[in-house]
């Protein structure tokens, strides 16, 4: 009897299935949580088998340098600034000092009323998903799997 590597269950048969970029064998049940790959590595062609593709906005990293530019070129201070977008001074000088990340919602905000563009569509695929990228931990990050 063979045990899978995600439940524990001992079983006949095992599936070599890619989950969350990590490599399991598992049990049929199992099967079900991932895509199942052959013994070279290669996804393997179901019907039912889907690219995942997920859109997702996230604001520029040099965000701040952006605001600071259209002050500086509007000749505007931080608190002129706030009062154009409608935030408290305190809240706005955070945002441009970078101690503070703006939410998507704020984001939005700034970009309608400077006309300037901070928020970058970025578009994930089941292929160029890197599992360093996540915040959170994957059992296939903890454990090294012996093929």
């Amino acid at each position: 009897m063979k045990t899978c590597e995600l439940c524990g269950k001992n079983t006949e048969r095992l599936y070599r299935v890619l989950i969350e970029n990590s490599i399991l064998k598992v049990c049929i049940d199992c099967k079900r949580y991932g895509k199942e790959v052959d013994e070279n590595n290669n996804l393997v062609n179901n019907k039912n088998t889907k690219v995942m593709e997920i859109v997702s906005e996230v604001i520029d990293e040099d965000y701040n340098k952006l605001l600071i530019k259209y002050r500086e070129e509007n000749n505007l201070k931080q608190e002129d600034m706030a009062r154009k977008l409608n935030m408290k001074e305190s809240l706005y000088k955070a945002i441009e000092n970078k101690k503070i990340m703006p939410d998507i919602n704020t984001a939005k905000k700034i970009e309608k009323e400077l006309n300037i563009k901070i928020i970058k569509k970025e578009v994930l695929t089941e292929n160029n998903r890197d599992r360093k990228n996540h915040d959170y931990v994957t059992v296939g990050d903890i454990i090294d799997f012996e093929e």
